[in-house]
Order: C-alpha cells, then sequence, then structure tokens
C-alpha cells in the first residue's frame, strides 16, 4: 500500500482520499479475514495480506486495478452482485463454485462470501466491502468423501475383481470427466503392466492388454517404481516427454494428460490406476488425492476379492474332499457334541447325518470307552495328535474295530479320522495264522535236517565233525527263534548276543562273556548271518580260544558310528592260549568273512594277537524297509 503509485489510479494520491475510505482501508488492512475494498464507478481493489493467497501469481499486480481486470472471467457471476451492493443491496453467499484462472491455469473454486455497500463522506454508496472465504478445499473434501463413500457402496457386493475393476474405473472416469481410466497389475519385473479392460467416454479407443511402462521414458518408470503419483499436464510441451519415441507412446494411446497413481505393495510395484485426457489438462491436487484414494480402495477391494475367491475354492475342495473321504471325520465342539460329519461317518455306524448331528460323543463310544476317552481329553498332552484303536457300536447293535486318530481344535474342540480296521484286523489273524503254520514248518524241518544229519554222518564221520555241523544247525535254529519272536519284521543285535552268550556265561562271573552295545535292529538276513558268524566266534573261543581256560573271557560290543553311518562290532578275546594265525582258513572264517560281507557288505578284520583273537566288523547301518505307497 505504501509502495504503491495510487496518482496513477482512479483513486489519486492517498493524501487526498476522503475520510470515509481511508478508515473502510484502514478496517480492511486491519482485518485478518480475507477482505477487500471495491471503490468508485471503477471498482478499484484495495484488498489484504489475507486475501493475497486467493490471487496467487496475480497479486501484488492485482493492487489498485478494477475487479474484472483481476477476474474477467467471473463477470457473470459476480457482476451482479456487485451492481446490488453499488444500488445499496447487501447480499452474502456459501460455497458458490466459480472458475478461476490463477497459478497458470483455470480451475473450480468455491467461496462463501458477503458484499456489503460501502458510503462515502455524502453518505452516498461509493463502493462495496467484501468479506470472504475461499472454501475449495472443504467442499472438494467433502465432495471427495462422498464420491469415496458411494463408491464403496458400489464395491461392496462385488465378488469378481474384473467386476470391482469396472466399477472403480466407470465410477471414477465419470466424476473427473476424463477420456479414459483404468487398473491393472504390474508385473514383477516392474516394467510391464496389464489391464484387462478399461473405462472410455466413447471420445478413444480402449488399448487394454499388455503396455510396457519404459516406452514413456525413465523418469515415468523411475516415479512409478519409487510410488509416486505421476502428472502429466500436456505431454506435447513438458521438456521430460520430448524424445520421439516417447511422443509416439502418448500418440498411440491418444492422451495429452495423464494422472498415474502407482501401488508399491511389499517392496515391489504391483498395480496401477491411470486417468487420461486427450487434451491437455492441469491436474489439481485434489485430484491426484482422489485419484490416490480410489487405488488404494480399488487395490484392497480386488484383493480382497480374491483372497475371497481362493477361499471359496479352497472351502470347496475341502468340502469335497470331506465328503468323499473314504474314512470316516467327525467334528465334535468343546461340548463334545457332532457339528460336522461326513459321508463316510454316516455308512460306518448306520446314522443319518441329522442323527449324527443330534447325537454326543458318549452317544457314539458307549459307556465302555468313556473312561479312555475322558482320560484323553484330560492329558496333559491332548495337544498332540492320538491314535489308537477302539470297537464301538453301529446303529444295528452291531460292533466295529475302529482306528482313531485325533486332534485337538481351537477353542476345545476335536477333529477325529475314523478307519473302519474289521478288514484288516481279520487279514492280521489270517497272517499270524500263516506265520505260526511257516514257524512250525521251519521247526519240523530243521529238527528234520538235524536227523538227517545225525543218520547221515554215521560211525564213519570224526565226532568234532559231527558235533560242529549240529551246533551249527542249532545256532540257525536259535537265530530263526528270535526272528520268530519278532514276526520275521527283524532282530534285535542285543538278543542275538545274549543267545550266543548264554551257554558260555557264568553268573558268578559276569566279565567271563560280557555283552554291551546299543539297541539296533537288523533285517532277517543279516540277522541270520551275524547269529551264525557269532556262533562260529563263540565255538572257537570254547576250543582254542578265551573261553577254554577257567580265567578267559570275551568281550563283545557294538556301537554305532554316527558320522560314518556305519555299525562296529569288536570281538575281543582274553585270558586264553597264546594265539597264532591259521595256517589255512577253515570253513568258521569264510562263513564269517563270506557271510558278513554277503548279508551286511561288512568288512571283516582278524587279529590273531598272542593274548587274544580280536574280530572287527564294519558294516553300512541298516535301513528300514520302504513304505508302501498305494
Amino acid at each position: 500500500m505504501s509502495a504503491g503509485d495510487w496518482a496513477s489510479t482512479p483513486l489519486g494520491e492517498r493524501a487526498q482520499w476522503p475520510a470515509s475510505l481511508r478508515t473502510l482501508v484502514a478496517f480492511v488492512l486491519a482485518s485478518r479475514q480475507p477482505a477487500f475494498l471495491l471503490w468508485g464507478p471503477r471498482r478499484t481493489v484495495i484488498y489484504n495480506d489475507a486475501y493475497a493467497p486467493i490471487l496467487g501469481d496475480k497479486h501484488p499486480a492485482a493492487l489498485g486495478r478494477a475487479f474484472f481486470d483481476i477476474w474477467p472471467e467471473v463477470r457473470d457471476e459476480i457482476g451482479p452482485v456487485i451492481d446490488a451492493a453499488y444500488a445499496g443491496q447487501a447480499s452474502f453467499f456459501e460455497d458458490l463454485p466459480v472458475i478461476l484462472e490463477r497459478n497458470g491455469a483455470a480451475a473450480p473454486a468455491w467461496f462463501t462470501f458477503s458484499y456489503t455497500p460501502a458510503t462515502g463522506d455524502t453518505g452516498s454508496v461509493e463502493g462495496a466491502l467484501c468479506i470472504c472465504r475461499e472454501t475449495t478445499e472443504a467442499v472438494l473434501a467433502e465432495r471427495r468423501s462422498a464420491f469415496l463413500l458411494e463408491l464403496e457402496r458400489r464395491l461392496r457386493p462385488l465378488t469378481a475383481p474384473r467386476e470391482i475393476i469396472a466399477e472403480a474405473q466407470r465410477a471414477l472416469g465419470e466424476h473427473l470427466g476424463a477420456s479414459r481410466v483404468g487398473y491393472g497389475d504390474v508385473a514383477e519385473d516392474e516394467r510391464f503392466f496389464t489391464t484387462e479392460h478399461n473405462w472410455t467416454d466413447g471420445t478413444v479407443e480402449h488399448h487394454s492388454g499388455l503396455h510396457d511402462l519404459a516406452a514413456f521414458g525413465p523418469p515415468v518408470l523411475a516415479a512409478m517404481r519409487h510410488g509416486q503419483t505421476l502428472r502429466v499436464n500436456d505431454a506435447t510441451t513438458e521438456p521430460a516427454f520430448a524424445a520421439p519415441e516417447v511422443q509416439a507412446a502418448f500418440a498411440g494411446l491418444e492422451l495429452k494428460a495423464s494422472l498415474v497413481v502407482s501401488l508399491v505393495k511389499g517392496g515391489r510395484l504391483t498395480a496401477a490406476l491411470y486417468v487420461h485426457q486427450s487434451t491437455p489438462r492441469w491436474w489439481t491436487d485434489d485430484e491426484a488425492r482422489l485419484v490416490e484414494e480410489v487405488a488404494e480402495r480399488t487395490w484392497s477391494a480386488v484383493e480382497r476379492a480374491r483372497a475371497e475367491s481362493a477361499l471359496r475354492n479352497s472351502e470347496a475342495r475341502f468340502r469335497e474332499f470331506f465328503e468323499t473321504a473314504g474314512d470316516a471325520i467327525f467334528v465334535e465342539d468343546a461340548d463334545a457334541r457332532y457339528v460336522e460329519v461326513n459321508a463316510a461317518a454316516c455308512r460306518l455306524l448306520g446314522y443319518s447325518r441329522e442323527e449324527l448331528l443330534s447325537m454326543r460323543v458318549e452317544d457314539v463310544m458307549g459307556p465302555e470307552n468313556m473312561p479312555r476317552v475322558l482320560a484323553w481329553r484330560a492329558s496333559p498332552h491332548r495337544e498332540r495328535p492320538a491314535m489308537s484303536e477302539w470297537r464301538v457300536r453301529r446303529k444295528d447293535g452291531s460292533l466295529v474295530d475302529v482306528e482313531i486318530s485325533a486332534g485337538v481344535l481351537a477353542g476345545g474342540g476335536v477333529e477325529a479320522v475314523v478307519r473302519d480296521i474289521t478288514a484288516r484286523r481279520a487279514a492280521e489273524a489270517r497272517q499270524r495264522l500263516m506265520m505260526n503254520e511257516l514257524n512250525h514248518r521251519v521247526k519240523n524241518s530243521l529238527a528234520t535236517v538235524q536227523a538227517i544229519a545225525a543218520q547221515t554222518l554215521g560211525g564213519d564221520t570224526p565226532e568234532p565233525t559231527r558235533r560242529a555241523f549240529t551246533d551249527r544247525l542249532i545256532a540257525l535254529a536259535q537265530a530263526n527263534d528270535i526272528l520268530i519272536a519278532e514276526e520275521w519284521a527283524g532282530a534285535s543285535l542285543a538278543a542275538i548276543a545274549r543267545q550266543v552268550a548264554s551257554p558260555h556265561s557264568d553268573p558268578a562271573r559276569p566279565d567271563r562273556f560280557s555283552c554291551e552295545g546299543p539297541e539296533l535292529q537288523l533285517p532277517p538276513k543279516s540277522a541270520t548271518a551275524l547269529a551264525l558268524a557269532l556262533h562260529e566266534l563263540a565255538t572257537n573261543a570254547a576250543k582254542y580260544g578265551g573261553l577254554s581256560l577257567p580265567d578267559g573271557q570275551v568281550e563283545l560290543t557294538w556301537a554305532i558310528d554316527a558320522e560314518a553311518d556305519e555299525l562296529r562290532l569288536v570281538w575281543r578275546e582274553r585270558g586264553g592260549p597264546p594265539v597264532r594265525a591259521p595256517d589255512r582258513a577253515g570253513f568258521g572264517t569264510r562263513l564269517i568273512r563270506r557271510g558278513l560281507a554277503a548279508e551286511l557288505q561288512a568288512k571283516v578284520e582278524l587279529d590273531y594277537a598272542p593274548d587274544g583273537l580280536v574280530c572287527t566288523v564294519r558294516a553300512p547301518l541298516p535301513r528300514p524297509a520302504p513304505t508302501p505307497v498305494l
């Protein structure tokens, strides 16, 4: 105000202003509310600091100019209001919309204001006082909120991602008056963008499908990867898009202005929402905020729909599995009431689904089984899945043997998978019968072989030969006895060792024949071979080695070498006659070396040390038989 050249304005020098004008100007300048004063027939403007931000780039040049030289674009809306004020009529407007050209662009704005006639020194109206407040932000925020609420309402019932995207695109495009709106996913390379179908206002083509983001220039790709909202007001004039290939990319999509919101999730560009305009358009901050909100809500709705679809598919697969499972499945709540059963459960027990769902666990398990049920429920280990065999009663009163695998559910309920094992138990009974018959025949066969050997090896055969052969048959029979006890599933190495040591053990001298090692189960062939080998060593020790003298002893130890994944067994004799290596390998030595090598893939070392024989056996650890896959 002080620096202004007021002499060049219709108001003239400030010193010549009438008292009424000086009073009104002082009032305007002192106000913290945006205000301006129009004075004289030219409607010359004097405004305060609070009004300067409304003017934007028109401040300070607007000071002392005619109102419609500053705002020619509002003449139609505001001209009658000013004329009425000069005619002595006050007015008030709330959230009046106008289009203002400021800061290089035309944009809608809203104002709440009043015009009051201003009288001069003579008492006649010489001007108008305007107290105003720009409400653009509040109006746009309210409209944005209303739009988003309506969009949320429209998206909520939609379940297909394609439907959600289509509705969001349409609503945003119509609200902004855009040429094209599209939403899509970005590939993992953060370069290629796919939109299945976009919305247009009919003035441009759809251009859906795969797009290379790099075609729009490095600034676009970099901004999107960093999650920045990209505003292009006029691609034909902005230097960042001057490259011919970039211009061609914009022209190919028939667009000159674009607003793109990138969605970076988990540190990666995953999706984007774009708004295209076929003509230049200066995007406002409010429009950018709105598109950002719509992008986030669309992404959330699409992800929700995809998750729900995946859940529905998962539930459908589970339901199909549940209903077609060959085993019966029972689900009970924390009160031991059945809340879900499958078709196999109905077939197993003979009840309808409705009948089972009206029953409790004790109705099915019966009073005779409830102590076990209650004990499991009270067990501190009930959180672990448990498997056990039971006998339950069908609806018709018949009994059925079942195997139940039960686990605790969240909330205290229980899920039980129940398998009818009646046929399995019958098969096991038949197998036991056949195994007993086989064992009986094997024993009879060994007894027959022993009898034939006794008759064949008559008086002409030396007694040591007959006894050695008979003892070997007995060792073989004893090995079979161990296998029979384990139902031919294998034999414990410790059991074999104890059997070999038994004839030579002395309760008064535990160290006479000691055995020590970890529990290890051997396959049937390996067990037989090892039993025969140990028998040969024991026989030789009794005749010539550590067991042939009263003070002699045998120490049999074995250990597992986890690093080498092998069994290490050592037979050590002490206190016998001096030992020397034999001139030739007899049958026993060949049996030990070849038998163990063939059946255990073992390496055998025989050390004929003077103070006693040491036999060391190294063999790969036995592997359990593979479980058949049905």
